[in-house]
């Protein structure tokens, strides 16, 4: 997830998880392969099997993981709009942007290793979709999600300063 464009009023946060549609490509070819190899040496059954597996768990895999997220703020049309485009359709969900509260990240712990995995969310304090919304579907590691939260947060802060765009009744953030 990266910002592709920010200016005074308006802010795009783009997600295009090539990287996992590419590995569950991959992963899919060479099951398909292992299956054709199967079927042609003579264990019809195995390959009957991995080619049935395959095709019923990769195009889950591309259906849920892989989608394209576009998120944009934009205080001349007072919108945030959230794109998201799948293999099989496209949503676009519109909000009121003087209900943003702010982003924050929701951090998943793992007690195995030790490591963390993070999603930045939207905090939204009015209107029909008021509470937490997942900017993506997955949790990732490393420092991009808090990246992208820090940088709407400071976009809306900006703006809200800049008399674009009004603060929310209930912006306090909590402490804890």
């Amino acid at each position: 997830m990266k910002v592709t464009r920010t200016t005074p009023t308006l802010l795009i946060v783009e997600n295009t998880p090539w990287l996992f549609a590419l590995l569950i490509s991959i992963m899919a070819l060479i099951a398909v392969t292992v299956g054709i190899i199967a079927l042609t040496t003579g264990s019809v059954i195995g390959g009957i099997v991995v080619l049935c597996v395959s095709a019923l768990i990769f195009p889950v895999f591309l259906y849920f993981i892989v989608q394209r997220v576009q998120i944009i703020l934009n205080t001349t049309q007072n919108t945030m709009t959230i794109r998201k485009r799948t293999l099989l359709g496209y949503t676009n969900v519109t909000h009121d942007l003087h209900d943003l509260s702010h982003a924050e990240l929701d951090t998943n712990y793992d007690d195995d290793d030790g490591s963390q995995t993070h999603c930045p969310i939207f905090v939204l304090n009015g209107g029909m979709s008021a509470g937490k919304h997942k900017m993506t579907a997955t949790h990732q590691s490393g420092h991009g999600p808090g990246q992208i939260v820090d940088g709407v947060n400071e976009w809306l802060t900006a703006a809200r300063c800049d008399g674009h765009l009004r603060t929310p009744v209930d912006s306090a953030r909590p402490d804890a």
